[in-house]
């Protein structure tokens, strides 16, 4: 065999695809055991002029829409994988079974667009899921799982005037801060948010409304 014929900087490519992830019987057993969970939401505004909706996280059905975007947690061992409908699916690996189904996850005006971006933090307990226009940061770690609502692009535009930024291309947690995201947007602009101080910022205008009140009193 003459070893000229090989090419050291060809990637291998594999011959064969020996397992899937979604199976016949994992299909059928995620969604025979799928339920719907009720939900509680309150609404906080602040953090930097935006808006942020907290709420829970609707468990449900293993979607039949085609996916659009997959995502590794840290160490392998979980799948997330989203959904053109909005739908978010965490999947074990080892197992090829889904663990939890989220729906309407994300807003999105076109249909075939959906989840655009996964990112999962690096404890594995919050999963951010992107639409093209908002943010859903889901905690895994609360029982049922609830999630916090960043209107991106909304928030966006009334920040900067009404500039058209596009839509959300990519959506990345920071490593240390899991409620800080870098937003990437089909226009080509970056920027940073960060919903952790939404409570904060809420009620400190609270009190800067109380202290108008007392002074025209």
């Amino acid at each position: 065999m003459n070893i000229e014929l090989f090419d050291p900087f060809r990637p291998p490519i594999p011959s064969q695809i020996e397992a899937t992830l979604i199976s016949r019987s994992c299909t059928n057993s995620g969604t025979n055991s799928g339920t719907n969970s009720a939900t509680n939401s309150d609404t906080n505004s602040g953090g930097s002029g935006g808006s942020g909706t907290r709420s829970g996280t609707r468990s449900g059905r293993l979607s039949a829409a085609p996916m659009s975007a997959v995502k590794f947690n840290r160490r392998g061992f979980y799948l997330a994988a989203g959904h053109t409908d909005g739908t978010v699916v965490v999947w074990d690996v080892l197992s090829r079974c889904p663990l939890r189904t989220f729906s309407s996850c994300v807003n999105s005006e076109d249909d075939e667009i959906g989840v655009v971006s996964l990112d999962w933090s690096r404890n594995s307990r919050t999963l951010m899921a992107a639409g093209d226009e908002d943010v859903l940061a889901i905690n895994l770690a609360a029982t049922p799982a609830e999630g916090i609502r960043v209107p991106v692009i909304e928030v966006l535009g009334r920040l900067l005037g009404g500039v058209d930024v596009g839509a959300i291309k990519s959506a990345q947690l920071k490593i240390r801060k899991d409620t800080c995201a870098l937003i990437v947007t089909t226009e080509g602009h970056v920027f940073t948010v960060d919903w952790g101080n939404l409570g904060k910022e809420q009620r400190k205008q609270m009190r800067m409304k109380k202290r108008e009140r007392k002074g025209r009193g």
